[in-house]
């Protein structure tokens, strides 16, 4: 009994650490959204048309004349102002993903439907928060909120946890 206890002990740290770390990456992930998202309408075009240029050079795409380099379609017809939408909301998903799945790992009983639950509890989290830094771009000057914003985002962290919750899948059947 004692060993058993010792092991319980041991197994409930680890999974307040995976708790503590990938909350701690989530929360990280959610303050430079807000950074992001804080930068004056202004800055944030100087911001992305700097990145837009770089990333066009490295892709050996000119900027066509009359377009900003952040406007250039450069992925499924989502300019580099978008993609970065797309990236860091995926950056997003993945971490709500893990700490979510952390959070599953303190109950000590079986729960039917455990990734489900995962993947939706993931899903609400990054739809909120996606929503929660719309409105706050209401407020900083030069910027606006905008639903299509929110839609762009969704692309992201839906990826996310679709991708985390397959290898979640698969690593459970391999086991069984």
């Amino acid at each position: 009994p004692e060993k058993a206890e010792r092991r319980y002990a041991m197994q409930r740290k680890k999974v307040i650490l995976k708790i503590v770390f990938s909350g701690t990456a989530m929360l990280a992930v959610m303050t430079a959204i807000f950074l992001f998202s804080a930068q004056t309408g202004s800055v944030s075009s100087q911001t992305g048309n700097s990145v837009g240029a770089f990333v066009l050079r490295l892709l050996g795409i000119e900027v066509p004349p009359g377009q900003s380099p952040s406007s250039v379609p450069i992925l499924f017809g989502l300019n580099i102002r978008k993609c970065a939408h797309v990236f860091i909301y995926m950056l997003l998903g993945l971490t709500a993903f893990l700490f979510v799945s952390s959070l599953f790992c303190l109950s000590t009983r079986e729960i039917k439907y455990k990734l489900l639950y995962i993947a939706l509890a993931t899903l609400a989290i990054c739809f909120v928060y996606a929503c929660l830094d719309e409105w706050h771009q209401s407020f900083v000057a030069g910027r606006a909120a905008a639903l299509s914003d929110v839609g762009i985002d969704s692309i992201g962290f839906i990826t996310a946890t679709l991708l985390c919750s397959a290898v979640r899948a698969l690593h459970t059947l391999s086991k069984k």
